[in-house]
């Protein structure tokens, strides 16, 4: 199914950059549908005070979570992880 990766920060990202929003195939259900019914598989958020990229996905890739990325499933739990990230960066 074609859908898209949505990178709410493609203004800080160079043109042609592979995290810049595009749109792909995937085999997966989408994280929510636009209002026209386009799929959106993976949404991207950069967090400057913590220096990461937060992703809502249904997938999960070791790989960038092993780099920092950290993976969410809704507003309610990205703002649990900033708020616990944080929480450890003031005790460090």
């Amino acid at each position: 199914m074609r859908g898209m990766i949505l990178n709410v920060h493609d203004e800080r990202l160079p043109q042609g950059s592979v995290w810049r929003t595009r749109e792909e195939d995937r085999h997966q259900e989408p994280v929510f549908r636009l209002e026209d019914g386009y799929p959106v598989f993976e949404v991207w958020y950069w967090f400057d005070e913590l220096g990461r990229w937060f992703v809502m996905s249904r997938t999960y890739d070791a790989r960038l979570a092993g780099a920092g990325v950290v993976y969410y499933f809704g507003v309610e739990q990205l703002k649990a992880w900033i708020f616990y990230l944080t929480e450890q960066q003031r005790s460090a």
